[in-house]
C-alpha cells in the first residue's frame, strides 16, 4: 500500500492533468483503498484532474467513474456514461461482465 501511495504522489508532483491508474488500487486492503480513493476524488474535485482507471473491480469503477470503456481482448466493445452501461449493457461482454 506504501509503495502505491508513494507512486501516486510522485506523480502528482508533476501537477498531471490526466493520471493512469492501472491496477493501481487492487492490491491495497479495503481500508487503505477507500481512503486512497477519497483522496483521489477530493483531488478530482480540488484540481480536475482526470483518471483513466484500469481495473476489475467493478464496485470500485461505479463509484468512482463518469465514462466507462469496456475493453475484449485489447477491442473496444462498449464506452459512454457509466450509469446507462451499469444500468443498460448493450455487448455480451459487458452483460457478461455486469453479471458476475
Amino acid at each position: 500500500g506504501q509503495l502505491q501511495r508513494v507512486a501516486l504522489a510522485r506523480a502528482l508532483i508533476l501537477d498531471p492533468k490526466v493520471v493512469v491508474l492501472d491496477e493501481a488500487l487492487s492490491s491495497l486492503d479495503p481500508s487503505v483503498r477507500a481512503q486512497t480513493v477519497n483522496l483521489l476524488l477530493k483531488l478530482q474535485q480540488d484540481t480536475g484532474l482526470s483518471y483513466i482507471l484500469i481495473t476489475h473491480h467493478l464496485s470500485l469503477v461505479r463509484h468512482i467513474s463518469d465514462q466507462l470503456v469496456v475493453l475484449d481482448h485489447g477491442e473496444i466493445v462498449e464506452y459512454g456514461r457509466t450509469e446507462d452501461i451499469f444500468q443498460k449493457p448493450q455487448s455480451k461482454v459487458t452483460q457478461k461482465l455486469l453479471s458476475c
